[in-house]
């Protein structure tokens, strides 16, 4: 796992892990596009078709429970055919 780190007000340097997911368990656009290998517009496609759970914050905030995320694509799966 890549390992980001961010600059805070004060200088206080944060691994991303901690940055990643907030208080509330929730995760951004970007975090679940880096989970799940694809873009960040394929996840604002996911969200229009409503393949994954989102919540709007507001406008333009909007998180993710990312072991929601994962369930639904889950259903998305395509499976190898066996002969």
């Amino acid at each position: 796992m890549e390992t980001f780190s961010s600059k805070h007000a004060h200088g206080v340097t944060v691994p991303a892990a901690e940055t990643a997911e907030d208080v509330s368990g929730l995760v951004t656009k970007r975090v679940v596009a880096r989970t799940a290998s694809v873009s960040t517009r394929c996840v604002d496609n996911w969200i229009a078709e409503k393949k994954i759970p989102a919540i709007r914050i507001s406008a333009r905030c909007i998180r993710f429970s990312l072991p929601a995320v994962m369930r639904a694509l889950e259903r998305f799966e395509v499976k190898e055919a066996t002969r």
